[in-house]
């Protein structure tokens, strides 16, 4: 059970009824929930700081004291391998979205509300296909009906940016529902795109042109990322793959 802040306890609790947003509290709700969570400047795209300096060694302790001397930046996380997010501007795609979840009982147990939609979050399993021909992300030339977020991305959290939790029925990051492939298939359709599962050919990586190691191994490829190691920010690392086996990903 989260605690408010008044009671002084260490877990944070999200009030959507509070007029002014405390992303401290927001922060040690979310880190304790399971996600990767990150500061981000107020209106920026980008984490605040480097992600391996950030992650190591990460704690309460550290979320505290980095909350205490900036107490504007917003709450961001990066998306782990296990981890996969649906979000659409579209309130036709939204409804569409929704009767998806429910043809093959995906039933989200984490929706939250942005300024223009909402934003879904599932797990995902090792062995799912995702297709690098999606866009990454909103813009005005290239409409995308339901935008599909994966493994290394940043996401911004409630209360950020006038966002709130519109259901919340897991307790943590690991009672999310899970996704299976015949879903992710026809998201890639309501998208316009042929799907992960019907593409006969074997895409390849483009090398990021950082330091990283990247290997090879046929029609499934390993990338290895050590930016804890490097202290590397790795945000404009343009790295996705074709195809990926997401749990051989490490960000």
């Amino acid at each position: 059970m989260y605690k408010n802040k008044e009671n002084e306890t260490e877990k944070g609790q999200i009030n959507s009824s509070s007029k002014e947003t405390n992303f401290n509290t927001d922060a040690l709700f979310w880190y304790q929930y399971g996600f990767k969570i990150i500061p981000v400047r107020r209106g920026s795209e980008k984490p605040a700081t480097m992600r391996g300096r950030w992650f190591k060694n990460l704690s309460v302790r550290k979320i505290h004291a980095y909350w205490a001397e900036h107490p504007d930046h917003e709450v961001g996380f990066i998306l782990g391998p296990d981890m996969i997010m649906f979000e659409t501007n579209n309130l036709e795609y939204e409804h569409s979205l929704t009767e998806l979840e429910a043809f093959w009982s995906m039933k989200p147990k984490l929706v939250v509300k942005t300024a223009k939609g909402v934003q879904h979050y599932f797990r995902c399993p090792p062995d799912i296909l995702l297709s690098s021909t999606h866009p990454l992300w909103f813009t005005d030339n290239t409409p995308v009906n339901i935008h599909v977020k994966t493994s290394g991305d940043l996401v911004i959290l409630p209360q950020s940016r006038g966002k709130s939790i519109s259901l919340l029925e897991a307790e943590n990051k690991d009672e999310l529902s899970i996704v299976d492939q015949d879903f992710i298939d026809e998201i890639y359709h309501l998208n316009g795109m042929v799907s992960p599962s019907e593409i006969g050919r074997k895409d390849k990586l483009k090398p990021c042109e950082s330091d990283h190691e990247i290997e090879f191994d046929d029609f499934w490829a390993t990338v290895k990322l050590d930016c804890d190691a490097q202290d590397v920010d790795c945000d404009d690392c343009p790295v996705r793959p074709g195809f990926i086996n997401l749990q051989q990903i490490r960000w």
